[in-house]
């Protein structure tokens, strides 16, 4: 994508790079204004600050599955999100953070060909 683009059109255009591929994931809806209470029941039911934004079950070449964190050009990681990745890597998992869409497709292209 370019400078401009908002995680949502970077979500977007890796959801449907994803579809196409017919890799087995999920995205993980942490983003967003939440109220107090939603926010209070959601973490109830497991939702946890800083979970990556893709999770890939397919087996890839090194790990588990693949856990990618997307970021717009410029974001930056949280020291949750750092966790997690740290977290799932340890697990077996192959886990990064993308600035991108592009990013985030040639991170799945090197783990799945």
């Amino acid at each position: 994508m370019n400078l401009k683009a908002t995680e949502y059109q970077e979500s977007k255009a890796l959801t449907e790079y994803l579809l196409r591929r017919r890799l087995t994931f999920l995205h993980v809806p942490n983003e967003g204004r939440r109220s107090w209470q939603t926010g209070r029941m959601l973490k109830a039911m497991g939702m946890w600050k800083g979970a990556p934004d893709y999770l890939i079950f397919n087996r890839p070449q090194n790990g588990v599955g693949v856990a990618i964190e997307l970021k717009r050009a410029g974001g930056r990681l949280s020291p949750e999100q750092k966790q997690w990745l740290l977290d799932l890597k340890a697990l077996g998992w192959v886990a990064h953070v993308a600035f991108g869409a592009g990013a985030a497709i040639k991170i799945v292209e090197g783990e799945y060909g």
